[in-house]
């Protein structure tokens, strides 16, 4: 029963996945962090070109939903992505490209 329940687990993980990495905002903000490692809100807002209220936001739900961390710097909030994450989550990450990135390569 322990296998099938973490099987279950496993595949809504990975629809939930699938779900953001549709997202053109998510995508971008998960894989900035992957390459640059550690951000807070404001600097991803600036690097994307988006309201950082937007960014704050959607980084409050990728953490809930355990694909970021976050920790503190006085008065600073930085976010990383999580490091309990699949090793797939990864390496998609790492081959995905926005189309702004897409149309320069």
């Amino acid at each position: 029963m322990s296998a099938e329940i973490t099987s279950i687990t496993a595949r809504n993980r990975s629809r939930d996945f699938n779900r953001i990495m549709s997202d053109a905002l998510s995508l971008n903000v998960l894989t900035s962090l992957h390459e640059a490692g550690e951000l807070e809100a404001g600097e991803l807002a600036d690097a994307l070109l988006v309201d950082v209220e937007e960014v704050r936001q959607l980084l409050i739900a990728l953490s809930r939903g355990g694909l970021l961390a976050e920790r503190r710097d006085r008065f600073r909030r930085l976010y990383r992505l999580a490091e309990e994450l699949p090793a797939w989550v990864v390496i998609a990450l790492g081959t995905a490209r926005s189309p702004g990135e897409a149309a320069r390569a």
